[in-house]
C-alpha cells in the first residue's frame, strides 16, 4: 500500500459541510460541453457543482477521496430523486477507477492544488484519460498572490508544507485543517501542456477563500 502524504490526509478526513468550494464555472465551458450527455466532477466535495449540473440536463459521475464526502453527497442526491443521474464515488484520481473514453467534460476545481506537486501531472493526465476525444476539462485554482504579507506566509509555510507557494490552512485554533498549492499562471499552463492538453482559455478571476477573503484565481479550460 502506497503511503499517503500529509495533504492527502488531511483532505479525506475535512469536513464536508466546510468545503471550502466557491470557484465559478466559465460560461465557455458550457457552450462547448452543450451536445454532451456525461459529464465528471473530479473532487466533489458538497456537491455544489454537481447541483448545476444537474440542473443543465446532464449525466454526472462525482469522485472524491474523502469518504464522509461521497456519504454526505449520495443521501443529498437521493433526497432529490435524481439517483438515476448521478453516480458519486469514492475515488483518488492518481489511481483511479473511472472508465477511460467515457466524459465529454470533466471539472477539476481546487483539486491540483490539493494534490502534492509530484502527483499533479499524474492527476490531469488521468482525468485526461477519461474524456472522449476532444473533451474538455474546467480548471480552477487560486493564484499566487505578490502582497509582501503573502510573500512572508509563502516562506514560513514553505517550511511545513516543504513548497514555495502551498499554504498550511489554519481554524481559529490553529490546528492545520488542510493544504492547497497557489499557481501562477505558467506552472498551470505548462502542468496542462505536459500532459497533453490543449490551452482553450485562461482567465484570471477573483475566488473566497475558506476564512471568507477575496483572493486572485485561475480559470482554465483544456482540451483533450
Amino acid at each position: 500500500m502506497k503511503r499517503s502524504s500529509a495533504s492527502e490526509k488531511l483532505w479525506r478526513n475535512f469536513l464536508v459541510k466546510k468545503v471550502p468550494g466557491t470557484t465559478p464555472i466559465e460560461g465557455l465551458f458550457w457552450k462547448l460541453v452543450r451536445n454532451g450527455k456525461v459529464l465528471c466532477e473530479v473532487g466533489c466535495g458538497s456537491g455544489r457543482v454537481i447541483s448545476e449540473i444537474l440542473e443543465r440536463g446532464f449525466m454526472v459521475t462525482g469522485s472524491d477521496i474523502n469518504n464522509s464526502a461521497v456519504l454526505n453527497l449520495r443521501s443529498k442526491i437521493k433526497a432529490t430523486k435524481m439517483e438515476h443521474r448521478v453516480n458519486v464515488l469514492k475515488d483518488d484520481i492518481c489511481e483511479t477507477k473511472l472508465p477511460l473514453n467515457k466524459f465529454d467534460g470533466a471539472f477539476m476545481q481546487g483539486v491540483l492544488g490539493a494534490i502534492t506537486r509530484g502527483k499533479r501531472l499524474r492527476a490531469l493526465e488521468q482525468v485526461r484519460n477519461i474524456l472522449k476525444p476532444k473533451g474538455f476539462i474546467h480548471v480552477a485554482e487560486f493564484g499566487m498572490m505578490k502582497k509582501q504579507s503573502m510573500i512572508i506566509r509563502y516562506k514560513n509555510d514553505h517550511k511545513i508544507t516543504g513548497e514555495y507557494g502551498t499554504l498550511s490552512v489554519r481554524n481559529d485554533d490553529d490546528k492545520e485543517i488542510y493544504r492547497t498549492h497557489n499557481f501562477t499562471e505558467k506552472e498551470l499552463v505548462t502542468l496542462a501542456e505536459n500532459a497533453k492538453l490543449k490551452v482553450l482559455s485562461v482567465k484570471h478571476r477573483t475566488f473566497t477563500s475558506y476564512h471568507g477573503n477575496r483572493k486572485p484565481g485561475l480559470t482554465l479550460i483544456l482540451q483533450k
